[in-house]
């Protein structure tokens, strides 16, 4: 059974793709879904150890990050919570699943 929140409701079909893709994925014509661990600036917290967690050593400012997931079509499909920036990408993805 499939839950109509999951990402794959919002999927839109190969047909859709298809025929709704613009010219620059021609050489990709299965591509359904482009996924992407995007960092964002946040506020500075007032609490130190909220800080320490949101502190990126890789932009080298507090951020939070979270995980985008669009269509060629430019249609939004998933859109994660956001988490702390010093969090891996890897973890954001395992646990959208």
């Amino acid at each position: 059974m499939r839950n109509e929140n999951s990402m794959l409701s919002n999927v839109p079909s190969r047909f859709k793709c298809a025929t709704d893709c613009p010219p620059c994925f021609a050489k990709y014509p299965n591509t359904r879904m482009i996924m992407d661990c995007t960092e964002v600036s946040a506020a500075n917290p007032r609490l130190i150890l909220k800080h320490n967690k949101m502190f990126s050593s890789y932009k080298h400012y507090v951020s939070e990050k979270g995980l985008v997931v669009i269509a060629p079509n430019g249609t939004v499909v998933f859109v994660s919570k956001l988490y702390p920036g010093c969090t891996f990408d890897k973890d954001d993805v395992a646990d959208c699943g």
